[in-house]
């Protein structure tokens, strides 16, 4: 068979056994399924083509994480999952670190930052804006990415605590374009953000102009 994808119709906590899936094709025991790095794998007793399979989480050494509602979800047969494997989904190398991807739909709040060492990447999901907030990295997050990118298009908003840079308000919010999808990467270094690039188009930085 081959890859497929399909959307999380509704949240899943982190100690959750089932899915809520938009679409269930191609669904059916044994399927590997990977929502945000964390590689899971169909229980036997699951319907074939079911909306809501039962799964194995946290396999292959994976994270098990809550996911919100919207967040893609990629599944198939072991065999599709070309070099590393499954269980590697979540460890991509970037720059020598370990990358992270966690979501967010629907609710405002604060983005999680890279652990020391690693990157991370936020995927803003959804049509309905969102306010997210970085907070400052700490002193341990020297050299750490961070990549935020939208996968719905809309005007979400990314307030960056003590600004890019640490120059405050005059570069702080990072505002995404309604009709495109976009991408904004920073680099914590002594214990600011600064602003690698804007990937896609016209995102601005409030004060910077930025395009």
């Amino acid at each position: 068979m081959a890859l497929a994808e399909t959307t999380l119709s509704s949240a899943c906590g982190a100690s959750d056994q089932k899915l809520a899936l938009t679409s269930g094709a191609s669904i059916g025991p044994g399927r590997v399924v990977v929502i945000d790095g964390e590689v899971m794998r169909v229980t036997k007793d699951t319907a074939v083509a079911t909306t809501t399979p039962g799964v194995l989480r946290g396999q292959d050494g994976t994270p098990q994480q809550a996911h919100v509602s919207g967040v893609r979800v990629t599944h198939g047969d072991a065999a599709d999952f070309s070099d590393p494997a499954p269980g590697v989904a979540t460890m991509l190398p970037t720059a020598g670190r370990a990358l992270e991807r966690r979501s967010y739909s629907a609710t405002n709040g604060t983005i999680t930052p890279p652990k020391p060492g690693g990157n991370m990447m936020a995927v803003l999901c959804g049509t309905s804006a969102l306010a997210m907030t970085v907070d400052v990295p700490t002193k341990e997050m020297d050299g750490c990415r961070l990549l935020i990118s939208n996968d719905g298009v809309t005007n979400h908003t990314v307030t960056f605590t003590g600004g890019l840079g640490g120059v405050g308000a005059a570069a702080d919010v990072v505002t995404f374009k309604a009709d495109q999808k976009q991408a904004i990467e920073v680099v914590a270094i002594n214990e600011t953000w600064n602003l690698i690039g804007v990937v896609g188009g016209a995102a601005t930085v409030a004060g910077a102009g930025l395009a």
